[in-house]
């Protein structure tokens, strides 16, 4: 695989285990969106959870899903880094700014650590990768449709 080819499936994996882990906790997704910005790729997702006390802690699992799912990805499948020179846990940096911001504004007494949500998104990751791989996989195949027929 090419390193463009490379960044849209990494990506991919990215936004789809942001994705699969927000339906395994309840949430919705009410839209993925994968665009190239220069030689890279990003994307966004849109999650949505029922206002409960579980809401902010699910979001956060969520978010940090993301990059759990791309490194597993990268580990299977280890590109070079020649091919694929991205840092992932930097360009998750803006997931992870967004999960400070949520968790601070809870009451400390009732705020999870991070670590343990963060643990719990890896473990989520690996229990329903199968369902992060076949949504990456759409994801790809719909950037490369869209691609082809502009």
């Amino acid at each position: 695989m090419d390193t463009p080819h490379l960044a849209l499936t990494g990506t991919a994996h990215h936004e789809a285990g942001h994705a699969v882990i927000a339906l395994a906790l309840g949430g919705t997704v009410r839209g993925i969106s994968l665009r190239p910005v220069g030689g890279d790729w990003h994307g966004d997702v849109s999650l949505r959870f029922p206002d409960t006390d579980q809401a902010v802690p699910d979001l956060v699992v969520a978010l940090l899903a993301g990059a759990h799912a791309e490194h597993r990805w990268h580990a299977l499948h280890r590109p070079t880094h020649t091919a694929y020179p991205y840092d992932i846990d930097a360009g998750a940096a803006p997931d992870r700014d967004l999960v400070h911001d949520l968790l601070a504004a809870l009451p400390r007494r009732e705020r999870p650590t991070q670590r343990e949500l963060d643990a719990r998104a890896a473990r989520l990751v690996l229990t329903h990768w199968a369902h992060v791989e076949h949504l990456a996989a759409r994801l790809v195949q719909h950037e490369h449709r869209d691609r082809t027929r502009s």
